[in-house]
């Protein structure tokens, strides 16, 4: 078999006593394949075909070089593979990446935005995903995933929690939840794939491979090769003991001397790991010629120093940058980002437009979408720019490719931790501008936590890509100030400093989310919303057997948590799961208000959503708007049925995501029920804006006179914002919530479709994709599909230039669609202005005498 890489053609060879891999004599090797490493991890046999490998190799080490080799070699035998990214731009990434990685043999291809008529087609070659779309899917289209042959997860530490001490305390994310149930569906209905999991945090790789081989019955290789292909030069920001000392006394005079500053140092440790005790193993150097500002804070035991980590950050990342390497700055907020990189953009001139024509299309989409220039995230004329969570898919590729070019001038990234989630963009140096970080659930963005050591690591691993740079550095800047004795190497604060020089990036030992949910429903009871969440998808495992649905026991055994517990003392495991069905049964029956169907309920634990939700959007369908040939008819109707008074809501108006775009107008009301309605009246207002075509500037102001006109007892009303915040945090969290909304139900139409034989009309199956992408009819979302995915408002006016010749009915489905806008844009291509002298049929035929 033959895999094309990017640089070359590496020839694969299989035989029964393995694999073994040899580079074509006439062909350059790839850069980013890496003999060594990749000489081993090939020996462990997981190139051939019933063998799988939990790779746990450090950050920048070229997994996904490996990832494309076991890719080609499934290819090459006919299956189809599965790849599992974390985060939508994630998903972009691996896309691109893989279809390059690849070519010749298959295209990437994502299936976020698969269509319900779409859905009952076989997958890509090579199918990325989300896990929580993933299981969606696997939930209603099973048969999809027959002929995968390989499941890659990447980032796979998404599938577990890390434990605290008192598991009461443990943090159990959603996305943990359905990424767990994704893997165990996807075996329990595909049992011969082979299994490829990556990530550099697990440090429990090797019982996770144990595990893994547990239930799909063959050999998983666990691979920590601690080797890596490039070298990391590690620091942390710390100040001389003495000059640290006396601007602390200066603090204290009164009125102070002076504003507070010091040069900052760069503490290298100069063999592997941290040292406190060995002087002669650490080294202090200066990062700036001159003090840098600090900061300055009272409480009642008197003033303070602070980090004033941003500015340094700034001072530091712009010095590297003046050497013409490339930084990335990584930022606790989306607020600091913005501060940063303006910080830095402040220290340089601007310069000419280095965007080529592409990334000039790219801006012109962004200004279409966003509505005005000075609302953009812009890049391309300037040193530093941003990279966050509320940049549009154009705007954030703008940014990207720019940084990727080793000849922009784009040479600093201010950055929150979303790049840190296995994003790609090769650069020199990596600034940790705080170990703290804002909790985004606090609207008055008041309250921090630190990192988790994992969070830390996976940032600092940026620095130094496999195949792109063979050095990085790595700097820390904790999140309060620290002293270093010149002489002694005396600190005055090691916690950070102990993280920072940790001797590898294994530091997140993973444990299974759902048995850890189990015990605490056992304890405390139904508590919060996860624990509901879990106990709503296991509702139909946890009742009577039935055909296709696993039933609890078979669910549970092959958990991970089970696996761990049946290790430690068989009986005692099995006595544990006896207790916990009758527990969560039990609190599934005290959860259940009203009795539904028995097909209410399985499409309850399908979809997540609540049985008496099912039951009563059941009930109200046969009042919606079925021949509505417009989204926002049908928005409204599906949003009535939504109850402020019912906790349910929570599970489509997610509180979080509802205070993020409405903010004050949520949380200065007295009691949940009407911060309910609040949220929902708004809510209809965005989406109607949404749909209308309105640019995001234009929904933010709407948005804005919504809250200004509800928030309570406040001193100054709240006004619109300069970048739109709201209307963007609209555009990427709400509206892909809402487009679940949908999604459930487009399943209930579909059920009472089979049971009345009426056809389901088709908006229902559009609407998830449609209330995601802010298209008001499916004829836009296929022009969309169709021309290069362009903004939703030119989508829009390319639309209104055909709708003319387009005669929409409600009963057109996908292929009708289609074929009636290839008809109007046809006419449209070969239409003739009869009224025009010059292109009249007449003066042609004159012509042609003529000649």
């Amino acid at each position: 078999d033959v895999c094309i890489l990017r640089h070359g053609v590496i020839s694969l060879a299989v035989s029964a006593a393995g694999w073994v891999g040899f580079v074509h004599p006439e062909i350059t090797p790839p850069s980013n394949f890496h003999h060594l490493r990749d000489t081993t991890a090939i020996a462990t046999g997981y190139l051939s075909r019933g063998a799988s490998l939990v790779m746990t190799t450090p950050t920048g080490s070229g997994k996904t070089t490996l990832a494309a080799l076991k890719i080609a070699a499934t290819l090459s035998s006919g299956r189809t593979v599965l790849y599992l990214a974390p985060t939508h731009a994630l998903v972009g990434q691996v896309e691109n990446d893989l279809s390059d990685r690849v070519v010749g043999l298959a295209k990437a291809q994502s299936i976020e935005d698969i269509t319900l008529d779409e859905v009952q087609k076989a997958l890509p070659d090579i199918a990325v995903v989300t896990p929580e779309r993933c299981f969606a899917l696997l939930n209603f289209s099973p048969q999809l995933f027959t002929n995968v042959g390989l499941l890659v997860f990447d980032e796979f530490h998404l599938l577990g929690v890390n434990p605290a001490e008192n598991i009461f305390h443990t943090r159990v994310d959603r996305r943990a939840i359905d990424a767990m149930l994704c893997l165990l569906t996807f075996q329990a209905i595909n049992k011969d794939a082979d299994y490829l999991l990556l990530s550099a945090m697990v440090s429990n790789g090797s019982e996770v491979a144990q595990w893994l081989a547990s239930i799909v019955g063959r050999p998983v290789t666990p691979f920590d090769d601690k080797w890596k292909p490039t070298r990391q030069l590690r620091s942390c920001v710390l100040y001389d003991r003495e000059e640290y000392t006396a601007v602390r006394q200066s603090l204290k005079a009164n009125p102070p001397n002076k504003s507070p500053a010091a040069i900052p140092y760069g503490l290298f440790s100069l063999v592997s790991g941290w040292h406190p005790g060995a002087a002669d193993r650490l080294l202090l150097r200066p990062m700036a010629i001159a003090p840098i500002a600090l900061g300055r804070g009272d409480n009642r035991y008197g003033p303070y120093l602070t980090a004033n980590r941003y500015e340094v950050a700034a001072h530091i990342a712009a010095q590297f940058a003046q050497s013409g390497l490339k930084v990335i700055v990584f930022c606790d907020s989306i607020v600091s980002c913005g501060s940063v990189a303006k910080a830095i953009n402040a220290r340089s001139d601007p310069f000419a437009s280095e965007r080529d024509d592409n990334q000039e299309i790219l801006r012109a989409t962004t200004v279409d979408e966003v509505g005005a220039e000075n609302a953009i995230y812009d890049a391309g004329t300037k040193i530093a720019a941003v990279h966050h969570g509320e940049l549009l898919t154009s705007e954030r590729r703008l940014v990207e490719t720019l940084f990727r070019r080793r000849d922009s001038r784009l040479k600093i990234l201010a950055a929150t931790s979303t790049l840190a989630q296995g994003l790609n963009l090769p650069c020199d140096v990596v600034i940790l501008a705080s170990t703290d970080r804002l909790d985004e659930t606090d609207p008055e963005e008041k309250t921090r936590s630190q990192l988790e050591p994992h969070e830390i690591l996976n940032a600092l691993g940026r620095a130094g890509r496999a195949g792109q740079a063979a050095t990085g550095y790595s700097v820390v800047i904790p999140s309060s100030p620290t002293w270093c004795d010149a002489v002694t190497k005396q600190v005055s604060d090691d916690t950070d400093i102990a993280m920072v020089f940790t001797e590898g990036d294994q530091c997140l030992p993973i444990s299974d989310p759902l048995t850890l949910l189990f015990d605490i429903v056992e304890t405390e009871g139904v508590t919060g919303g996860d624990a509901r969440y879990l106990l709503r998808r296991l509702a139909i495992s946890l009742g009577d057997e039935r055909e296709g649905v696993e039933t609890f026991e078979t669910l549970t055994r092959r958990t991970f948590g089970f696996f761990r517990r049946k290790q430690a003392d068989l009986a005692k495991a099995n006595a544990w799961l006896t207790q916990r069905k009758a527990s969560l049964t039990k609190a599934l029956a005290e959860s259940a208000a009203e009795k539904a169907l028995p097909w209410q309920d399985e499409l309850a634990a399908r979809t997540g959503a609540t049985p008496q939700f099912i039951a009563r959007l059941a009930k109200a369908y046969e009042g919606a708007p079925h021949e509505a040939v417009d989204a926002l008819t049908w928005m409204s109707w599906l949003l009535r049925l939504l109850d402020p008074d019912d906790e349910e809501m929570d599970s489509f108006l997610r509180p979080d995501s509802m205070i993020r775009v409405f903010g004050r107008a949520v949380t200065t009301q007295t009691d949940d029920t009407t911060a309910r309605k609040i949220a929902l009246a708004g809510t209809e207002i965005a989406v109607g804006s949404w749909f209308e075509g309105n640019t995001l500037v234009e929904m933010d102001n709407k948005i804005a006179s919504f809250v200004a006109a509800n928030e309570q007892n406040v001193k100054r009303p709240t006004k619109p914002d300069r970048k739109a915040k709201r209307a963007r945090r609209f555009a990427l969290r709400v509206a892909p919530d809402l487009g679940y909304l949908c999604g459930v139900l487009s399943q209930v139409a579909q059920r009472l479709a089979a049971e009345t034989g009426s056809p389901m009309p088709p908006m229902v199956g559009f609407l998830p994709q449609l209330m995601r992408y802010g298209f008001p009819t499916p004829y836009h979302f296929a022009l969309w599909r169709d021309n290069g995915r362009d903004s939703r408002r030119a989508m829009r006016a390319a639309f209104d230039k055909l709708e003319g010749d387009l005669n929409r009915i409600w009963s057109d489905d996908w292929n009708a669609v289609r074929d009636k806008l290839e008809t109007a844009q046809m006419k449209a291509m070969f239409s003739i202005d009869f009224d025009s002298a010059e292109n009249s049929f007449e003066a042609f035929i004159a012509a042609q005498k003529d000649k």
